[in-house]
């Protein structure tokens, strides 16, 4: 499944700064919010999904000839995403079941690459990735009901295989799946589709959020906003990627972009006692053309929320000591 890494968590200006520590503590001017990049690409297996859940994938057929495959629109699969990789499903065979049968992956769109016969194949990190997974955001959002990036899914774009793009196959498909939780996360099996899921309030929504480790902030489960919690979904934004490699520059793009959707969800951008943390900004997301930056408020450390930050303004959050 998609790696969700997040970025570094850091109180609003004025605040007193945690103590210098080093990868994945608290620094002078910031807090990890969840596992380091190495780290969380350690825990994560080669398939992109979690343990929990890789060990159990029946491999699929691949002969050593077929005839060249292509998607079809509103097919499921029991199978987990594979973004990093782009071609799987339909592309590598991977037999599809009814959508009422339990199934972890459904394809919503289905699209042609805009690719002439003998075009190379579309590579990670180019525009072609960059504009199919934007044409797979805006599908996903009417296809759900809703903006996709404010729900727990994750988003694909598979292509075809080798030998099929250059049997001529230029098409693609929008692949979802429900995840289950953020951070280490895997596709949930489902008996129904995810079309129109967002229609109406829902668990699917992104809210709050509870860590299951005691060291680290990932992964965490949904949990109620009017009990206790550790962090709050505040929206999104599209980042736009620096000129830089700099990690710190990179950071930086995460942090205002955040720093201005947590204002809004507060209601004033001059808030305090509420640090920012941002997941999905990284070179990971951007091989498979994802440029969506999901921004979260998370109580200073030692703190836990007792109730939503919304509409709160520069008033400090309702919080208890954390244990």
């Amino acid at each position: 499944m998609t790696q969700l890494v997040w970025g570094p968590l850091v109180p609003a200006q004025g605040q007193p700064q945690p103590a210098p520590s080093r990868r994945g503590l608290p620094t002078p001017v910031t807090v990890i919010l969840a596992l380091g990049l190495s780290l969380l690409l350690a825990a994560v297996t080669a398939c992109g999904e979690s343990p929990r859940s890789a060990a159990v994938e029946p491999a699929s057929a691949s002969p050593a000839t077929r005839a060249p495959v292509a998607p079809r629109l509103g097919a499921c699969y029991d199978a987990p995403l594979t973004p990093y990789r782009s071609r799987s499903l339909w592309a590598d065979l991977t037999p599809a079941v009814s959508c009422a049968e339990a199934h972890r992956v459904e394809t919503y769109h289905v699209g042609t690459v805009d690719a002439p016969s003998g075009a190379a194949e579309v590579q990670p990190r180019s525009q072609q990735m960059f504009d199919l997974f934007a044409v797979c955001a805006a599908k996903a959002t009417q296809f759900l009901g809703g903006k996709w990036y404010d729900a727990r899914v994750g988003l694909q774009v598979t292509l075809p295989v080798d030998k099929d793009w250059s049997a001529g196959v230029r098409s693609y498909s929008c692949d979802m799946a429900e995840l289950d939780q953020v951070g280490e996360e895997a596709a949930v099996r489902r008996t129904s589709s995810l079309r129109d899921a967002l229609a109406a309030p829902g668990a699917l929504f992104m809210g709050c959020f509870n860590r299951t480790s005691t060291v680290y902030w990932a992964p965490m489960v949904p949990a109620a906003c009017d009990q206790r919690h550790d962090a709050e979904y505040v929206g999104a934004f599209d980042g736009v990627i620096p000129a830089s490699d700099d990690e710190d520059t990179i950071e930086q793009v995460g942090l205002d972009g955040c720093e201005r959707i947590v204002g809004s969800y507060l209601g004033s951008p001059d808030f305090r006692d509420i640090y920012i943390g941002y997941l999905g900004w990284n070179s990971y997301h951007w091989h498979f053309g994802r440029l969506t930056v999901q921004c979260f408020a998370t109580p200073v450390p030692g703190r836990r929320f007792t109730g939503s930050v919304k509409g709160i303004g520069g008033r400090r959050p309702p919080t208890v000591a954390a244990g």
